[in-house]
């Protein structure tokens, strides 16, 4: 499966496992937040919570595993643009 191939060549399963721990407590924070914020039923908590949770796990973990740095990709910041004639 393509989606699973690791691209990134510094990630370790350490590292993705840490951003992946990362993406969820704050997936997490921001579904509780929108719960109060929204004031919706109690129930929804239950439901929001986790699937952010789940969510932005997935997100933080593939973006390690899949994503290499700036700095790998030979990457040079844009030149200033050139002054007008």
């Amino acid at each position: 499966m393509g989606q699973l191939n690791k691209t990134n060549p510094h990630a370790t399963r350490r590292s993705a496992l840490v951003s992946a721990i990362g993406g969820g407590v704050v997936g997490g924070l921001f579904g509780f937040f929108q719960w109060l914020r929204l004031d919706l039923p109690f129930w929804a908590v239950y439901f929001i919570v986790p699937s952010m949770i789940t969510f932005c796990a997935l997100c933080g973990w593939e973006m390690e595993w899949q994503l290499p740095t700036a700095a790998d990709e030979g990457y040079s910041p844009a030149s200033p643009p050139a002054p007008p004639r």
